[in-house]
């Protein structure tokens, strides 16, 4: 029992531990996906951005093609070189792909732990296993623990059973010759008990045998009514182990 009790609480302290590395490496795998999801957040919010200056300067570029028509129409613009004409409002629009470039950078560089929803679940897998091996060991301890004492109950109803049958046979026969003794004969009959079953008698029948003296053995049910009265008269041998006050026979 010590052995077993030692081996629980191996299997209770190994559980712990496999619970307690469980629950890291899920806070390891929470924080690695927290972090992933703030970087896309992140791009994502830039690209719209980037999306909304990009037609905000589309538009732009629209009206300022549209005025400078008008304007080329009533100005006159030959002293003015092609690139002096030219406006580039497209200062903002780099900034913000620095910046989008900046962070797709950010998230490439990011080193998460990504087996960490791996490892988490053979953590959880090994603990399913440990805590299965605990529950089978008790099972199995409890099912051996039931059969033991079955096992004593029963060898100890056997012995109980054989003790009393051995008292009661053994006394049977001489009772029987002492009832059946006559002046003219020198010897009485002979009685005996057989058990149907030697492993479990206490479950089956008990045979009872009487033969009167000076005839033959016959069938208990093919003796006379007066030789079966004195071999029932043998039950009283049972007093040797439990006394009763009172005995009511009848013609049965």
């Amino acid at each position: 029992l010590s052995a077993l009790e030692h081996k629980l609480r191996l299997a209770h302290e190994k559980s712990d531990k496999l619970k307690e590395d469980a629950a890291k490496a899920e806070e390891e795998a929470k924080k690695a996906r927290e972090a992933r999801a703030a970087a896309e957040a992140a791009l994502k919010n830039a690209k719209r951005d980037l999306k909304a200056v990009a037609d905000q300067t589309a538009a732009a570029r629209a009206k300022e093609a549209a005025a400078r028509e008008s304007l080329e129409e009533r100005l006159d613009f030959s002293s003015l070189d092609a690139l002096e004409r030219t406006s580039k409002p497209a200062d903002f629009e780099k900034h913000l792909g620095a910046e989008i470039s900046e962070a797709s950078r950010a998230i490439d560089a990011m080193t998460p732990n990504m087996k960490a929803i791996e490892q988490y679940e053979e953590v959880q897998q090994r603990l399913l296993e440990v805590e299965t091996e605990y529950m089978y060991d008790a099972v199995k301890a409890s099912q051996k623990e039931a059969n033991s004492s079955f096992q004593n109950a029963r060898n100890q109803r056997y012995s109980k059973f054989m003790s009393c049958f051995k008292v009661i046979s053994e006394s049977i026969d001489d009772k029987y010759k002492d009832l059946t003794q006559t002046k003219g004969v020198l010897v009485g009959g002979t009685a005996y008990l057989s058990i149907e079953d030697t492993t479990e008698p206490y479950l089956h029948g008990i045979k009872h045998t009487a033969m009167p003296p000076a005839k033959r053995f016959r069938p208990m049910m093919e003796l006379s009514g007066g030789e079966r009265t004195v071999a029932a008269l043998l039950k009283y041998a049972a007093m040797l182990l439990s006394t009763t006050p009172v005995h009511l026979m009848t013609t049965g």
